[in-house]
């Protein structure tokens, strides 16, 4: 599992439960081994139907791959300023397509303006039809709904593994799993609120000698 792939789900709900931290232990910083073998068991789980799911990515992947049109399809030509991906998925083509027709006489002259003027609509119309053969694409293959519920399930892989970072370690072996999912990767860099837990457990548990 890759955790910048992990990183990017944060916060999408899925179908896996979440053993949440209870309102009682919040408020009262209680110290509760039980309750962090039942947040680590919702881990577990949701682990094992990510990891499931995403034996399968690949292939839906290279289906949808082979399946979605080329760029090369779209005229370019009329777009030759803009990002080549942008133009295909994200760029206001409706608002392009009126403001060039507009432009005849002021920002662009033709010898043959109606020859012009059915070169920009095609230009324009070549995205769109790119657009929804991708759509289609990504429906027919299941690419698309698989990939929802993908991301839903990594969501909930990091919603349990934020639960168990958030809550107060009972031992030194919750705090090498902290340790462990935490420092196991030089480049990921946390933000001081979702380590805070952490290093209140490590003064706690190795000031006492615990640890």
């Amino acid at each position: 599992m890759n955790r910048r792939e992990v990183l990017a789900g944060i916060g999408i709900a899925g179908a896996v439960a979440v053993v949440p931290l209870s309102g009682a232990l919040a408020a009262t910083g209680g110290i509760d081994r039980a309750e962090w073998d039942a947040a680590m068991a919702s881990l577990k789980q949701c682990e094992q139907a990510f990891n499931v799911s995403n034996e399968k990515a690949d292939g839906y992947a290279q289906a949808y791959e082979e399946a979605r049109p080329k760029l090369e399809m779209i005229d370019f030509r009329e777009f030759p300023f803009t990002d080549r991906n942008e133009v295909a998925r994200t760029y206001d083509i409706d608002h392009h397509e009126r403001q060039r027709l507009a432009g005849e006489g002021t920002t662009w002259w033709a010898k043959d303006p109606e020859a012009t003027r059915a070169k920009i609509k095609a230009a324009c119309e070549s995205v769109r039809e790119f657009r929804r053969l991708e759509a289609d694409a990504a429906e027919h293959t299941g690419y698309k709904a698989f990939f929802e519920q993908h991301e839903a399930l990594l969501g909930r892989l990091c919603e349990a593994q934020t639960v168990l970072v958030e809550m107060p370690a009972p031992d030194a072996e919750a705090l090498l799993w902290k340790i462990n999912h935490l420092f196991q990767q030089e480049d990921v860099t946390w933000t001081p609120e979702y380590t805070a837990q952490f290093h209140s457990d490590a003064a706690r548990l190795l000031s006492n000698g615990r640890a």
